[in-house]
């Protein structure tokens, strides 16, 4: 019976482990869950206070404003300075 008796109680370890694992791994969970709501809410409660006057989006990693540039941006269409030209592309008709 000695047998017997130390199943059992290996039985009962492991099924307390178990539990306490479990409960950890919930309590673990919850936290980012209750972070990740925290957050949603704070976006939500936000929303659209992230623009500076100029309507220019801020970078919500950084609290930096990110300016995105157009193509063509800054190039005047009469201008003829020899900068632009240099670098201007050149078109050629297909063969």
């Amino acid at each position: 019976m000695p047998s017997h008796n130390t199943n059992d109680l290996i039985q009962k370890i492991t099924e307390e482990v178990t539990e306490k694992v479990k409960e950890a791994f919930t309590r673990k969970m919850q936290d980012q869950l209750d972070m990740l709501q925290a957050r949603i809410n704070f976006l939500e409660s936000n929303k659209g206070q992230n623009r500076n006057p100029c309507g220019q989006v801020q970078d919500a990693t950084s609290g930096h404003e990110v300016r995105r540039e157009s193509i063509g941006e800054g190039v005047h269409p009469h201008s003829t300075s020899n900068q632009e030209i240099d670098h201007a592309p050149v078109l050629t008709k297909p063969l």
